[in-house]
């Protein structure tokens, strides 16, 4: 099976981390010396992915002082075979378009195809979960249009979750959770539609912000205005074209101060994963806060 390209949304004005945000895009802040972006790249590099697509908007200068401009990245000793960063100058878009945009670039670096599937993923969700599997449940399975999405329990502050996952794996929004569906009646009386069954003890999830997405899922986005991924959720749903897998691994939202120090004392804890060491050790420019005493500790 071939490895899918991921695409990381970096694009975002990080309000709630300013004034970090002011001088240093969000994916870029360090956790123990190490970028954030670099810790999703890592995680997906461990079962062989070797292309990324990042959207930048906000201080997108800084991130090509990270990236080469042929697209070679500066995390080749991970794996990592190529960076394209996909820009959304002269505005920011929101998430839907802002992927609608980089599709040309997805899909060259997925073998040229328009119907390959490929992983979606906030730069800021931290998941402990094993992506290579997700992937292979899901990749032959998806339809064109059709996306998957990493579900996980419900946070302090969002605790009515946002999906229910019914036994079939397609997912239901929690009522009101979305916005309704323009001319739904229609989605409803389409022959792709059906009925999903949720029983009285199912549990609600929160979206993770990581998922896998089919090209043709994006058909109708103008790249050019702003559109949020929710608005294309309210559709799919309507439609019965999203599924969803519960992970039950350590997940973070680190969109404020306080969660960012809450993952470096996860980091703390858990340790800082050895390849990252490595490539610290390889690369001097890479400042590593206490990277001998974790190296010594494993």
């Amino acid at each position: 099976m071939n490895k899918p390209v991921v695409m990381i949304l970096a694009a975002g004005r990080g309000q709630r981390m300013q004034p970090l945000t002011d001088v240093i895009p969000k994916p870029l802040l360090l956790a123990k010396g190490f970028p954030l972006i670099g810790y999703q790249i890592e995680k997906f590099t461990r079962f062989g992915v070797e292309n990324f697509v990042i959207n930048v908007s906000h201080l997108e200068e800084v991130f090509y002082k990270y990236f080469r401009k042929n697209g070679d990245s500066v995390f080749a000793n991970l794996g990592v075979k190529k960076v394209n960063l996909s820009s959304e100058q002269p505005r920011a878009l929101e998430t839907a378009s802002g992927i609608a945009k980089a599709l040309p670039l997805i899909n060259e670096n997925n073998g040229n195809s328009e119907n390959a599937p490929f992983f979606v993923v906030s730069s800021d969700a931290f998941l402990e979960a094993d992506f290579e599997k997700f992937y292979a449940k899901f990749a032959e399975k998806l339809q064109p249009g059709e996306a998957a999405l990493l579900l996980v329990k419900n946070p302090e502050h969002n605790p009515n979750g946002d999906f229910y996952l019914a036994e079939n794996g397609k997912l239901q929004a929690i009522p009101n959770r979305f916005e309704k569906v323009e001319n739904a009646e229609n989605a409803e009386n389409s022959e792709n539609s059906e009925n999903v069954e949720i029983s009285d003890n199912q549990k609600s999830y929160t979206y993770s912000g990581i998922g896998i997405f089919t090209p043709k899922f994006f058909d109708g986005v103008n790249p050019r205005y702003p559109l949020k991924l929710n608005k294309l959720f309210v559709q799919a749903l309507a439609e019965q074209r999203l599924y969803g897998e519960f992970c039950d691994g350590f997940w973070l939202d680190i969109g404020t101060p306080q969660r960012l120090q809450d993952f470096c004392d996860y980091l703390d804890k858990t340790g800082i994963p050895p390849r990252i060491i490595e490539f610290c050790k390889n690369n001097p420019n890479y400042a590593y806060a206490n990277a001998n005493a974790n190296q010594e500790s494993e």
